[in-house]
């Protein structure tokens, strides 16, 4: 076969064309590493291999026969996120990501602003890993620990979006607990927007915080006292003595604490009231509480506490503020256990305040929440279990005329001397609890208010029932009695008719209306048209005026929590 000179260049041309194509498609083909392959040379295979590493880690980890050596919270949410097209956050080609700086910042300093502890987020390890990392080049080329690095970065950024989203000492903080929906809508989501922006880490973080202003007031008073190194001193100031038994020994060891603090006015032996006025004001001053000069019972609490232990009241206060699910429009209602108080808000205002009577050590009022569907104006009473066991109550409210008893069911007629006295809220409640009005007027005037059988007795409850009344308008429903259409025939061959009562029309109460029923002795059941949230909470600590407020601890929760969750941590 003859091939011309020209023919012939135009094959060589052709065959060079044809290896050029072949080898820049080589030179173009993804690198894909294997299970083996751990040490990396080139940096722009690093990413590729460390994807690699984290699915082979991931499922070695899973093992439950073997023992985790990273200790992951999240295994399940990281599994579900390496199984979507994902990008590596916190590591690049063999170095750390600008999102790895801002979250290990967050760890070390900042968690500690949200009462949220370090050690709860890998602290010790990633610390450790990083150093190792960037200061050993042949680590540097090792594909497993740059995956290490990556899924204890990961965990710890899912672990934090749980924490701040639903709270940090209860199931959600649990290794085995998942949630696909919260990996989905939440963890996924907000770890593509950190890596997008890793500046606005607080920005994002808001988005999920509770809004409440207690909560609010709360954070900012740790923030005050953790840039002022306070937190975490255990301190060995001197204690005070309270109450106040001795008046002068109390006044030199009150100067001697606030001279501790270095806030020394030189010779105090005979200090007057202006000299010492202006004394707790510098006191004040530095502590970041209202600055009125004054010594009370919440100032000698607050000066005779460590940093540790207003650390872990604050956090635990602020996780369960985090644990609080129902969403409010501005208005709700929430009772507080330790202080014996309930507080009804209007967009972040006080509308409410009063006392409370809560639930005895024996009958605990239930931390929960819930919304509050209908007010009973002079209600009946039924009788508890926990009453009805008690022995021969029965026997005894059926000979009262003022009881019905049937079978073993007991309730009281509404009047004066209902144990509801004149008023209850109704939510639902697996427990049966509710707000009420009480006749037992004195158990106000303790100080120490955990005496009901579990129900929270409420002071004002006129009050609060002008305050929802205000918020949404009421509904009577008015009933009557009608026939059935049905009827009913006896073996006897008598007719007669079953009765039913349907609503004959409904009733929308004003305020001032409300307000007339409670001098009326008539029974009325009035629905609200708007449900408003009610919050049964259990915090031992509060900011009022500036100041840290203890409340004490009556079922004994932070202490067990403190135990069981939190001295790992401190």
């Amino acid at each position: 076969m003859f091939i011309s000179p020209l023919n012939l260049n135009t094959l060589k041309e052709c065959s060079i064309l044809f290896l050029f194509v072949c080898c820049s498609l080589s030179s173009c083909t993804e690198y894909i590493p294997t299970v083996d392959e751990k040490i990396i040379d080139k940096s722009s295979h690093m990413n590729a291999a460390v994807n690699v590493q984290m699915k082979e880690l991931l499922q070695s980890l899973s093992d439950t026969t073997k023992f985790d050596s990273l200790g992951l919270y999240n295994k399940q949410s990281l599994n579900a996120y390496l199984q979507t097209e994902h990008e590596l956050v916190f590591t690049n080609k063999k170095s750390f990501t600008n999102s790895a700086s801002k979250l290990k910042t967050f760890i070390d300093t900042t968690c500690k602003f949200y009462g949220l502890f370090p050690k709860a987020y890998h602290q010790e390890q990633l610390t450790a890993l990083q150093n190792q990392l960037e200061s050993d080049a042949i680590e540097k080329s090792n594909a497993v620990q740059w995956a290490k690095a990556e899924l204890l970065m990961t965990d710890a950024f899912f672990q934090l979006i749980k924490h701040i989203r639903n709270g940090q000492l209860y199931k959600d903080s649990s290794n085995v607990y998942y949630d696909s929906t919260l990996t989905n809508q939440y963890l996924v989501p907000n770890l593509q927007q950190f890596n997008e922006n890793p500046e606005e880490l607080d920005s994002l973080l808001a988005l999920l915080e509770p809004q409440f202003p207690d909560y609010d007031s709360l954070k900012m008073y740790l923030k005050n006292i953790l840039e002022n190194q306070v937190a975490f001193e255990s301190n060995s100031f001197t204690k005070l003595s309270y109450p106040i038994k001795d008046s002068v020994q109390f006044l030199k060891q009150f100067i001697q604490r606030i001279q501790e603090e270095g806030l020394s006015m030189g010779n105090v032996q005979d200090i007057d009231s202006i000299q010492l006025k202006n004394l707790i004001k510098s006191y004040q001053q530095k502590h970041h509480y209202k600055e009125d000069g004054i010594w009370s019972k919440e100032l000698i609490e607050n000066m005779n506490a460590t940093g540790n232990s207003n650390f872990v009241k604050i956090a635990i206060s602020l996780d369960r503020f985090r644990q609080l699910s129902i969403p409010h429009e501005g208005q709700y209602v929430l009772v507080n256990i330790p202080s014996f108080a309930l507080r009804a808000y209007n967009q972040d205002q006080v509308a409410v305040e009063s006392k409370v009577v809560v639930g005895r050590v024996g009958t605990k009022t239930p931390i929960m929440e819930s919304e509050i569907s209908d007010i009973i104006i002079m209600p009946q009473w039924f009788v508890p279990p926990s009453i009805l066991r008690l022995p021969g109550y029965i026997e005894r409210k059926r000979r009262n005329p003022n009881y019905i008893v049937r079978g073993k069911s007991v309730i009281q007629k509404s009047g004066p001397g209902n144990a509801l006295g004149k008023c209850k809220f109704n939510f639902e409640s697996s427990d049966a609890i509710y707000l009420h009005d009480t006749n037992e007027k004195w158990a106000f005037g303790a100080s120490k208010r955990a005496l009901s059988h579990g129900c929270v007795r409420v002071q004002s409850y006129e009050a609060l029932a002008n305050f929802l009344s205000s918020m949404t308008p009421l509904v009577e429903k008015n009933y009557k009695k009608v026939k059935d259409k049905i009827k009913k025939i006896s073996s006897s061959g008598d007719t007669s008719y079953t009765y039913k009562y349907v609503v004959k029309d409904s009733l929308v109460h004003n305020q001032d209306a409300v307000s007339d029923m409670f001098h009326h002795s008539g029974h009325h059941e009035l629905e609200l048209s708007k449900k408003i949230p009610v919050y049964i909470t259990y915090m031992t600590c509060a900011v009022r005026n500036g100041m840290l407020v203890h409340y004490a601890d009556v079922y004994a929760y932070d202490s067990q929590l403190q135990k069981n969750y939190i001295e790992p941590y401190l």
